[in-house]
């Protein structure tokens, strides 16, 4: 009996139904309800969860993969399927058994997130009143969830937080507050939660860094699991503009040129050069993924220094992303123009999901410093 596709391939008999509603979602400023429930029944949302909560395993190489494929469709289906994988697998991680079984145990869910610690909470008999002011809700159309996240008082010399599931219908959505250059299908909108009640299993407490307890999650290794999302969106973003500049190149000649883009060296040589950069990026940037996965099935725990090694070279990803998008608008002839255009689409795309932290440029001045013998203050939020 074949074995049961998984991720890239469940990633792959979706790409024609999300490409052909881009469009139709960026108008709508969410993922269409086709394309939702598509994504839903593949299970895209539930690829990094274990087989016992109805998802996949499937390994982080291939989790990227997975992204990057439905990228090249449309980045804002990559990018909530990115936010929802990394907040489904951060509860699972994380949460008490009855929490997970209300969360997972009734078919495929999506949860949404905003890390930043801007909840707040009063003790309640049997667990908390939350409320909070948030931005970012990448997702927010799709998931019936969203877990948000308050500060602690620092102890075992760290900074601490604590993490709340709050059902979707105890959520105010702010009406178009997500009017924006691009990811318009993301519903990254602002919302507002007002004493929601949350029993104690739909919350859980962690550091922002790894400690020596065994704690099963913390806020950097949570992060990580959405850096490999953001990565994989922009590569799959980049891939679908050069591919759609080398669709066109051969019937698109230049004024006062003598043949058409596709013979012009310059076209050639830049292709070969954006190519071969992102390449370079993104397969070392899986190798890593590999190499630290390899370290926590071994420790049950990652890899600082991997980890580190692993956010430098996303940035890498993203900026060959960005200068092969870049490259692809700029040959791409007058047509570009056009909103419905999808290089266009991923020009402003890929110019919306770089401005996440994930792609800062501080992560490589930390290199620098770290080349250079410069303390680093440890970041806290």
């Amino acid at each position: 009996m074949p074995e049961e596709p998984v991720a890239l391939d469940r990633a792959k008999s979706l790409h024609d139904l999300i490409a052909s509603e881009a469009s139709e979602a960026e108008s709508l400023g969410r993922l269409t309800d086709p394309v939702v429930q598509a994504m839903l029944d593949q299970g895209l949302f539930s690829l990094l969860l274990p087989r016992s909560a109805g998802g996949f395993g499937v390994s982080l190489p291939e989790y990227f993969e997975a992204v990057e494929e439905v990228a090249s469709a449309d980045g804002s289906a990559a990018w909530c399927m990115a936010i929802c994988n990394a907040t489904n697998l951060m509860f699972h991680r994380a949460a008490p058994e009855q929490g997970r079984q209300e969360i997972f145990g009734n078919g495929p869910v999506a949860l949404w997130t905003c890390l930043l610690p801007f909840a707040k909470s009063a003790p309640a008999q049997g667990g908390f009143l939350v409320s909070g002011k948030f931005s970012w809700g990448s997702g927010s159309s799709i998931a019936t969830w969203v877990l948000v996240t308050e500060s602690l008082p620092d102890r075992e010399d760290g900074q601490w937080f604590r993490s709340y599931v709050v059902p979707k219908s105890e959520v105010s959505i702010v009406p178009d507050s997500w009017q924006v250059l691009g990811l318009k299908g993301t519903s990254s909108a602002d919302y507002v939660i007002d004493e929601a009640f949350v029993p104690r299993h739909r919350s859980f407490e962690y550091p922002l860094f790894d400690a020596a307890g065994a704690y099963p999650i913390s806020t950097l290794e949570s992060a990580s699991y959405h850096q490999i999302g953001m990565a994989a969106f922009a590569s799959g973003v980049a891939r679908r503009a050069v591919s759609e500049l080398a669709s066109v190149a051969g019937g698109v000649r230049r004024i006062k040129a003598s043949s058409s883009q596709a013979e012009d060296e310059a076209i050639q040589q830049g292709l070969g050069e954006t190519q071969s950069w992102l390449a370079a990026a993104r397969g070392y940037y899986l190798a890593l993924l590999a190499e630290q996965e390899a370290h926590f099935e071994a420790n049950g725990r990652t890899s600082r220094e991997i980890a580190e090694k692993c956010l430098y070279t996303a940035n890498l990803v993203g900026r060959a992303a960005r200068e092969a998008t870049i490259f692809a608008f700029d040959n791409a002839g007058t047509g570009a123009i056009w909103l419905d255009n999808p290089i266009q689409r991923c020009l402003r795309d890929i110019f919306a999901g770089l401005k996440h932290p994930v792609f800062g440029s501080i992560h490589l001045r930390g290199l620098g410093k770290q080349m250079l013998g410069i303390d680093q203050t440890l970041v806290r939020f």
